[in-house]
């Protein structure tokens, strides 16, 4: 995933496309490991990642930094209507109920930041930063929500 970004970002401008990064925080996702144990927090992690899959398009990239931290890159014209958009339906796909075992589903929700190359960049570990800041002020914030990154 980085390094297709390394590569799209530079020429993203020439190429009239905005980059958009979603850092995503899975809100709720420490006490599903405590409670039901790690296959449990596997599957949720499998699940989370099939909801993102699914509800992007196939340009979009997708991956998992770590634990429960996933990024999310849009590629294509820029339209902050069109980010929002993708924020609340990230949020609304998260939210949905996930079973683990049976007929035992759990919910979580999603702390996501926001970077958009032409606002804030095309250097890679920059534009992960501020999304990374933006999450961490959604969570400071009350969780289960959006943000685009400002000073």
């Amino acid at each position: 995933m980085e390094d297709k970004l390394k590569i799209a970002l530079p020429n993203s401008h020439a190429d009239e496309n905005c980059i958009t990064l979603f850092m995503i925080d899975l809100d709720k996702f420490k006490p599903i490991n405590d409670t039901y144990g790690h296959d449990a927090g596997d599957r949720v992690l499998v699940e989370v990642a099939r909801r993102l899959t699914g509800c992007l398009r196939q340009s979009d990239i997708v991956g998992r930094l770590g634990g429960d931290e996933f990024l999310v890159a849009t590629i294509g014209s820029f339209s902050l209507e069109r980010v929002n958009l993708v924020a609340e339906k990230l949020l609304r796909d998260l939210g949905e109920k996930i079973s683990i075992q049976g007929d035992v589903t759990v919910t979580i929700g999603a702390s996501i930041g926001i970077s958009i190359s032409i606002m804030h960049g095309t250097d890679f570990e920059e534009l992960v930063l501020k999304a990374d800041r933006a999450m961490y002020k959604v969570k400071s914030s009350g969780r289960n929500g959006y943000l685009v990154f400002s000073e």
